[in-house]
């Protein structure tokens, strides 16, 4: 009787990471800068492992951006997790005309209509049917490496699906080492 339960509760548990289903492709940086588009300074760190080097501009975002091939069907939750170092120099400008005016703290979770820019250290973006699904990151301690995890929840199916990573005007860069988005 036991082996029985015990399977059932392995499979409750563990069955859902398992089907979570990898949305990015060159997530690892193996492949350099290769399926993403990027706006801004980025270099290739070849490793190991291998990574991307992001430059702050000092007056404009730096994006990096990649399209999602969401199922028709999907109306889930997106779990975004990056590994990441700020250089010990990392600044973001503490005011510049890049920002939008809009009133978004870091560390919350906003939907808009519009694609806007606000005030933050980090910007992970979505785009929904509908608009922008926005998550505001507070870089903890420049020099250190971080990871981030958020998620996305209620995502749906929409014509140009996008995932946005986003530094602010500032100085410094930041060591993208890895990142997944999963669908659950």
């Amino acid at each position: 009787m036991k082996p029985p339960i015990l399977a059932a509760l392995c499979l409750t548990f563990l069955a859902p990471a398992a089907f979570a289903e990898e949305l990015l492709r060159n997530g690892s940086f193996e492949a350099g800068e290769s399926k993403w588009d990027i706006e801004g300074k980025a270099e290739p760190v070849a490793g190991p492992p291998p990574a991307l080097r992001l430059f702050l501009h000092e007056k404009k975002w730096t994006l990096l951006e990649q399209e999602l091939d969401l199922p028709k069907d999907a109306a889930s939750t997106i779990t975004v997790v990056l590994q990441l170092e700020p250089s010990a120099d990392f600044l973001p400008a503490a005011e510049s005309k890049a920002y939008d005016a809009v009133d978004f703290a870091m560390g919350g979770s906003y939907g808009w209509t519009a694609r806007v820019f606000p005030k933050a250290d980090f910007l992970i973006t979505v785009r929904n049917s509908g608009g922008w699904d926005y998550r505001p990151v507070k870089i903890k301690q420049p020099g250190q490496p971080q990871e981030i995890k958020v998620a996305f929840e209620k995502v749906k199916f929409s014509k140009n699906q996008q995932i946005t990573f986003a530094l602010p005007p500032g100085a410094g860069s930041l060591l993208l080492k890895s990142c997944s988005a999963s669908l659950k």
